[in-house]
C-alpha cells in the first residue's frame, strides 16, 4: 500500500499556482479602439492655497 500512495505521488506534480495576472480568454487577440486617456488636470493654485481660520470660543 505504501508502494501505491508513493507511485501516486510521483505522477501528481507539485505545481504551485501561477502568479502572475492573466487576462481571460475573450481578451487574447482583442485590439482596443479606445483613444487614449489624457492625464488628469490638477487643481489650480487658487484652490489648493488657502488660508483656514478656526473659530475659538
Amino acid at each position: 500500500m505504501a508502494e501505491e500512495n508513493a507511485s501516486l505521488q510521483v505522477r501528481l506534480p507539485q505545481e504551485q499556482p501561477d502568479r502572475t495576472r492573466q487576462l481571460p480568454a475573450r481578451f487574447k487577440d482583442y485590439k482596443m479602439d479606445t483613444p487614449p486617456r489624457k492625464p488628469q488636470e490638477r487643481p489650480s493654485p487658487d484652490h489648493v492655497r488657502g488660508e483656514y481660520t478656526i473659530n475659538t470660543i
